[in-house]
């Protein structure tokens, strides 16, 4: 199972023609992990005081303020 508070995410990997490359690539990963994987939208307050979210969400802080990087390198699956 995938939770995520990003309805836009969600909704972009829904999609059966996604235009976004991000969203294309992460469609192809999650059809070869052939595995059956259930994604979960919950509100963002559901994450607070949990140390491994807390984490994620300073290094998206991070990453969204250093303007010299900007790219995505891989999107990694959790199995």
């Amino acid at each position: 199972m995938i939770i995520n508070d990003s309805l836009s995410i969600l909704t972009a990997l829904k999609n059966l023609w996604p235009k976004n490359k991000i969203s294309q690539k992460s469609q192809c990963e999650l059809i070869d992990a052939q595995k059956i994987i259930e994604f979960m939208w919950v509100g963002i307050f559901i994450y607070v005081g949990i140390n491994g979210n807390e984490k994620a969400d300073e290094a998206v802080f991070l990453a969204t303020n250093n303007l010299t990087n900007n790219t995505i390198d891989k999107i990694g699956i959790i199995q």
